[in-house]
């Protein structure tokens, strides 16, 4: 049905081509649920859900697009988000509600290093016969998995309320133009992870008052050119191996082309419309769209957020939350053995590994999360700009009573756990980590915060004191906010209907309505000022949003007004 679909559409059939390939989807999409968790399914039939919206396009069926696009942006996402809405309404209990979330990791998370092994294997397994029997144990605890998690999603299914949530629908365009309001407008980036025929990126342009479809670029390295931004605005670190060669009229050059391509083609929608909503796609979710404010173009002066898709941010926005405290901080943990007081310091809040490292270390197959971790043998530096920003923040801005901070060798992964257990994380409005962050680009779903546990130096405590995405998608939040004031916290790996697989999509469907994220590897001095200068502002009444943007201007008028030290805080919502 799918190959003559594409058919109809090579023959310019869009009407028939349309119908062919949303009966595809809506079949695939019904009958194939536990198959949707998979990367490598999710890999070979997303070029459906692109011919489809070419086929739309064509059409000018702006309803099946929009919806189309969401499907590829986060519908997974959208699922695990409705089943803490199940928990809210106390249809079922939370812990089979957390044991739903783990079995679904599991299948995303070995069926992701299933796609990694075999991708390796272009060799004889007579060479690497470890190879096979990797293979054949992930096949074994993927079989584990799914039966775990069919047993126990046929058990709920007599519920009436969790069976209409478990397939949450995408939102409509009335909602999307409802989300807007009068000053708003939603940008909803279609970027296809390769180039082809019918494979086209496009911009899903959504206000009040219209909506419209502008065709991209086709040829355009997105990938290359977003990269090559990252890494000369990241060359402004002081101990980066290119420091010396880091160039601001570079910046703006490659800034300004990125803007005449993802912005200019929709200049004349943005020039009333004071609030940015992007959903951003593939590469674009690491593009630090702050940076493409240069001279007086269309962006200076608007205020940008990010979403994982419309869908999803219309549900976080449906989440209303009482809390009794106003704000809980982990920070200036202790990471050596050094010093009790965490005062050996370390100017990066993150830990970089080299190529060959990493290539050593990609050709491994981890049982656990343990395993991984002790492969790597991290060594880290204790943060003294950690602990005096969550000092302060929760001292001198939000003030007691209402507040509780953690420092030093009580920043421990155990501590938290305990506190979520305890249902004690459901109390705070705010909630902020200011540590180390790990990203790994090869295996995201190991990317973790780190606490105290890994000094050694904890004795009473069984965690490893890396917090991974599958600990935190688990933790038991209601937050206007979490903060994520570490290195790298925005960063994962893009999976269809997925969106980008990192602790930002973690926290949120932990509970959290809006995340602030790191891009890249942040300056500890520059990210205590920014916080303090964000929570300030929070204090006397902006929101979150508002925060972060007016502080982000405000960078600009500083000695600190290269992007490096502001462009790569985001907030998705």
């Amino acid at each position: 049905m799918a190959d003559l679909g594409r058919a109809y559409l090579d023959f310019k059939k869009y009407s028939k081509s349309a119908s062919l390939l949303l009966l595809t989807i809506r079949k695939n999409e019904r009958f194939h649920y536990l198959n949707l968790l998979k990367s490598f399914y999710k890999e070979s039939s997303l070029h459906i859900y692109h011919y489809t919206l070419s086929a739309l396009f064509y059409l000018k069926d702006f309803n099946n697009f929009f919806n189309i696009s969401e499907s590829i942006h986060a519908s997974e996402y959208l699922k695990r988000l409705s089943l803490r809405r199940v928990i809210e309404i106390s249809e079922i209990s939370v812990e089979d509600c957390f044991a739903l979330l783990k079995y679904k990791d599991s299948i995303e998370r070995i069926s992701s290093q299933l796609n990694d092994l075999i991708s390796l294997t272009s060799f004889d397994f007579k060479e690497k016969p470890e190879f096979l029997s990797q293979i054949t144990a992930l096949s074994t605890q993927m079989a584990q998995a799914e039966s775990d998690f069919i047993a126990l999603d046929n058990s709920l299914m007599s519920n009436e309320k969790y069976k209409q949530l478990r397939n949450p629908d995408i939102a409509t365009i009335d909602e999307a133009k409802k989300l807007c309001g009068a000053d708003g407008v939603i940008f909803e980036y279609i970027i296809p992870p390769h180039k082809g025929e019918h494979l086209n990126p496009y911009i899903l342009v959504i206000s009040a008052e219209y909506t419209e479809v502008i065709e991209l670029d086709k040829e355009y390295p997105y990938s290359e050119k977003i990269e090559s931004l990252r890494e000369e605005i990241i060359k402004k670190k002081t101990n980066h191996k290119d420091h010396s060669n880091h160039s601001p009229n570079t910046v703006k050059r490659i800034s300004s082309e990125l803007y005449n391509i993802l912005v200019k083609p929709v200049e004349e929608f943005i020039e009333k419309k004071q609030n940015l909503i992007i959903v951003p796609d593939g590469p674009l979710a690491f593009l630090p769209f702050d940076a493409l404010r240069t001279g007086e173009n269309k962006l200076k002066d608007k205020s940008i957020t990010l979403t994982p898709s419309v869908s999803v941010s219309i549900m976080t926005r449906k989440r209303e939350y009482s809390t009794d405290k106003q704000f809980l901080g982990f920070g200036g943990g202790i990471y050596s053995d050094k010093d009790d007081n965490g005062e050996t310091k370390g100017r990066y809040r993150n830990r970089e590994f080299s190529p060959d490292e990493s290539k050593r270390i990609a050709e491994k197959y981890f049982n656990n999360t343990a395993e991984y971790f002790r492969e790597h043998s991290f060594q880290w530096n204790n943060l003294s700009g950690a602990k005096d920003e969550v000092i302060y923040i929760g001292k001198e801005i939000f003030k007691n009573p209402g507040v509780d901070i953690y420092t030093g060798l009580d920043v421990t992964e155990k501590k938290l756990k305990q506190l979520s257990a305890e249902g004690k994380l459901l109390g705070y409005s705010s909630i902020h980590f200011s540590c180390h962050g790990y990203f790994d680009p090869e295996f995201s779903y190991y990317s973790a915060l780190i606490f105290s546990e890994v000094s050694g130096r904890i004795t009473d405590s069984n965690e490893d004191g890396y917090l991974t995405v599958e600990d935190a998608s688990v933790l038991n939040i209601q937050a206007d906010i979490v903060v994520l004031s570490a290195c790298n916290t925005g960063m994962g790996k893009f999976v269809s209907g997925d969106g980008i697989t990192g602790l930002t999509r973690a926290f949120q469907v932990a509970g959290a309505n809006s995340v602030l994220v790191t891009l890249w590897e942040v300056d500890d001095e520059a990210t205590k000022e920014f916080m303090i200068s964000m929570y300030g502002k929070v204090k006397d009444c902006c929101s979150y949003r508002e925060a972060v943007n007016i502080t982000k201007e405000e960078f600009r008028g500083t000695s600190k007004s290269d992007p490096y030290y502001w462009a790569g805080f985001v907030l998705y919502e």
